[in-house]
């Protein structure tokens, strides 16, 4: 595997110690990255260009980990996401800037950079480009861009009155100006993407408590969202309404003066009060407040007010986000919002806070029209047709007919929001008079059935002298651990029903008194964990009965992705519409160490023909909710077994706080028992031959398990699969001499166990078990280490893969001039 910085090789008569990366040494790395820039600015040329492209994209040969992107912050280059993969954006300080002309500097040149500027295409959207006349824009700048660095550059070219800009997203501004400023706003170093901005907020137009068993809520444990502020940011609340009265207690603030319909029945579901007008027709969280909003959508001061100066602690939303089609810039501001932590324009930080979203249906081919990563996005389901198995619901209206187009899961959750009969429609509070009852259908009205159990799980963990969750995420994995199953009137019936996750009802029904119960027990439910490296694994345990059926749920809140919108670069790994906006991979994994079975989490794939096919077998790579099942074990000799979840990471930015919620208690872990020795079948072998050895010469064989798997032995999974484990991999070396000495080293530069023997004329190397695509670096060293002599000073000589010998290679170890 080409290490990310292979780009970095030879510069000017100075050679680079190749094995410092290819050994995982983050020490290594650092001192390579500094001699390059050190040496960097002996080379800068004093007469370049004033005007400078720092933010470019860089094309790595793999993603990139924690390490390495600490690594070369520590010298001025900062990594700002992953486009796609092994594309991203980075800030490149002179003198590594390429000059604005596109020409490379003689030092980009001479490091070798697999650089680009973005190009107008890249930046700005198709619909843009062939509209005319004035427009709204939204123009999302780079991370590390301050406000006073923005407004100095776009004065320079959008000056006022032609043009006007205001602060919105986290990254984003809003920007009145004519068709012929915006080649001059692409072309600005700071600018990373232009949308149009949202021109009409399409509202999406269901409350049966019983079918998703809130009256279970309501009455065991009793809670019923007192003392929690709920906001509903929509059009207006009629808060004259019987249902919403005193007004003084039933709301903490209301920011909008507009009445409309569709917010006062949006409110009646969430949280009408109880023993109103109509005795029925009480909200899922009766004694929750209302904060009344406008559709404040990612706008951050807008969400700063409703979250830090009102003190919301879930926020609904019943509209479209957005008209562009897939992950849209305005998607990807509400995801950072949603994490937390964000500021803009100098202001306070963002608190975490969950938000739900009414999936809707109307976006392109059927799709979720709200796909956030980081949102809870709900379609509709008509509670008449639940039954009491609650396995069969139908979707009334707005269906959700495929993935997303990054190929993520969306509907997280479906919830009632219609009833076809005898009624129509969901009931509640109409804005027309003060008893007044209306019935409608669709997602809008399921959201809030979903916010009010967020309502009634805060209440719960204020019970418990907790002050909420700590992320957002944690709502999520409950709501998704405890969903009840949709399978349709048979298994894979033609509305897509799958068991486990399908395209039309997500991770199934919401199960609101199993929600709340999950967090009434502590020891079901963990949050605030960590995972800070690639290499690091978390280990959790839990004990269930034989005969029971397992199910473990990990969520985290993602970085927000790239919004690429629909164009297409030259370029194998370009970002687009459908490349995966994943940017922090987690995985899960589940174990029962008593008869080895390893479960992996459930995952969904749009084949060419359009049809969705469903996964078990390996790491879900789309989406930053991971749910795995187990079924019972078979002709069990104990009550109970002992089951072990594993928490990594694939891919790393920066340390990523997860959550996790499980079917059985977390238990302290016992240390497992050594798996019985067995004696592996003869393995098949690759002979690699070495050339004569120069003095103080090494040779490093970098190997993937995933390539080797025909040298594999006690490894079945290996066969078709890129997942599994395997005992040993087995690798035969000829022609060492006899004071040659083997290393093995793991993908993160420790020494790895080995063993080694002598057969016959050759050395074999077998490697005891590893997950399959971990890396191995294998040095061979020979002759006398020199007193003083750093272990690996001599250049070494680099084979792809086990395969391929010194010969096909055609190169030839190189010796460094001392």
């Amino acid at each position: 595997m080409r290490h990310p910085l292979s780009w970095i090789s030879v510069m000017k008569d100075h050679v680079v110690p190749r094995q410092w990366l290819g050994l995982g040494s983050t020490v290594g790395r650092l001192a390579v990255i500094g001699l390059i820039l050190s040496l960097a600015a002996c080379m800068a040329d004093d007469k370049a260009s004033a005007s400078k492209n720092n933010h470019v994209i860089v094309n790595f040969s793999e993603l990139l980990t924690r390490d390495l992107v600490t690594g070369l912050s520590l010298s001025g280059v900062r990594v700002l996401g992953r486009r796609a993969d092994g594309e991203y954006y980075v800030f490149l300080p002179d003198p590594m800037a390429p000059t604005s002309d596109g020409v490379q500097s003689e030092l980009g040149a001479a490091l070798q950079l697999d650089w680009r500027i973005p190009s107008y295409e890249e930046k700005v959207t198709r619909s843009l480009r062939s509209r005319r006349g004035g427009m709204e824009l939204l123009v999302q700048v780079y991370p590390d861009v301050s406000r006073a660095d923005l407004l100095e550059r776009l004065i320079r070219v959008c000056p006022a009155p032609e043009c006007f800009a205001v602060p919105y997203g986290p990254r984003s501004w809003k920007v009145s100006a004519s068709d012929e400023l915006l080649p001059s706003l692409a072309a600005l170093d700071i600018v990373k993407r232009i949308e149009p901005a949202t021109q009409v907020i399409r509202l999406l137009n269901s409350v049966v408590r019983d079918v998703v068993f809130t009256t279970n809520a309501h009455t065991d444990p009793g809670n019923k969202g007192a003392g929690v502020k709920a906001g509903v940011a929509d059009t207006g609340i009629y808060r004259d309404h019987a249902d919403f009265q005193p007004q003084d207690k039933k709301f903490y603030v209301s920011r909008t003066s507009f009445v409309d319909r569709h917010a006062t029945l949006v409110a009646s579901v969430l949280a009408s009060k109880e023993g109103s007008y109509d005795s029925t027709l009480f909200g899922h969280a009766p004694a929750a407040q209302l904060g009344n909003y406008p559709t404040i959508s990612a706008d951050y001061q807008a969400t700063r007010q409703a979250l830090v100066d009102d003190g919301s602690q879930v926020t609904n939303h019943s509209y479209t986000l957005t008209s562009q089609p897939g992950y849209s810039i305005e998607v990807s501001e509400v995801d950072a919002l949603i994490r937390g932590g964000v500021t803009g324009a100098g202001l306070q930080s963002i608190p975490a806070v969950p938000q739900v979203w009414a999936g809707g249906g109307a976006g392109p081919k059927g799709r979720a029209s709200n796909e956030g990563k980081n949102m809870i996005v709900v379609s509709s389901v008509d509670a008449l047709t639940c039954g009491d198995a609650r396995t069969a619901c139908v979707e009334p209206y707005d269906p959700v007919a495929s993935l997303t187009l990054d190929g993520r899961i969306k509907p997280d959750i479906v919830a009632p929001g219609c009833r076809k009969s005898p009624d129509d429609g969901v009931q509640g509070a109409a804005a027309t008079g003060v008893t007044d009852y209306r019935d409608s259908c669709a997602s809008s009205y399921a959201a809030p059935v979903v916010s009010g159990a967020i309502a009634l799980m805060i209440e719960t963990l204020n019970d418990r002298g907790l002050n909420g969750f700590t992320s957002p995420a944690s709502y999520r994995a409950a709501i998704v651990q405890t969903a009840i199953d949709q399978l349709g009137p048979s298994t894979g019936d033609a509305k897509g029903h799958l068991p486990g996750p399908d395209v039309p009802s997500g991770w199934g029904l919401l199960n609101v008194m199993g929600a709340v119960s999950l967090v009434q027990e502590a020891d079901r439910i963990r949050e605030g964990m960590s995972v800070a490296s690639i290499g690091q694994t978390d280990t959790y345990c839990m004990t269930a009965p034989s005969d029971a059926a397992v199910r473990v749920t990990l969520a985290w809140d993602d970085l927000p992705g790239e919004s690429c919108g629909e164009s297409q670069q030259q370029t194998s790994n370009s970002c687009s519409s459908t490349t995966s906006k994943l940017v922090q991979d987690l995985d899960l994994r589940l174990r029962r160490p008593v008869d080895g079975l390893v479960a992996h989490p459930w995952s969904l794939t749009l084949d060419p023909s359009g049809a969705i096919s469903q996964s078990q077998s390996s790491a879900d790579r789309a989406n930053n909710i991971e749910v795995v099942d187990a079924g019972p074990m078979v002709n069990a000799s104990e009550p109970s077994v002992d089951w072990i979840l594993e928490v990594s990471a694939y891919q790393l930015i920066e340390p990523q706080t997860y959550s996790l919620a499980a079917s059985h208690d977390f238990a302290p872990c016992q240390p497992e028992q050594p798996e019985p020795v067995t004696t592996p079948r003869p393995p098949e072998v690759t002979r690699v031959i070495i050339p004569e050895p120069d003095p103080f010469g090494s040779l490093v064989i970098p190997a993937s398990v995933s390539r080797i798997c025909s040298n594999l032995f006690g490894c079945e999974p290996c066969a078709g699969s890129e997942s599994g484990s395997c005992a040993a991999f087995a690798l035969e070396i000829t022609g060492l001499p006899e004071d040659a000495r083997l290393i093995l080293f793991d993908g993160s530069g420790r020494e790895a166990r080995a063993d080694v023997t002598q057969e016959g004329d050759a050395r074999v190397l077998r490697i005891p078990t590893r997950p399959v695509d971990s890396d191995y670096y294998l040095m061979v060293t020979y002759g006398a280490i020199k007193p003083g002599m750093e272990r690996f000073r001599p250049l070494h000589y680099r084979i792809p893969g086990p395969r391929i010998s010194n010969e096909t290679d055609g190169r030839r170890p190189v010796r460094r001039e001392d």
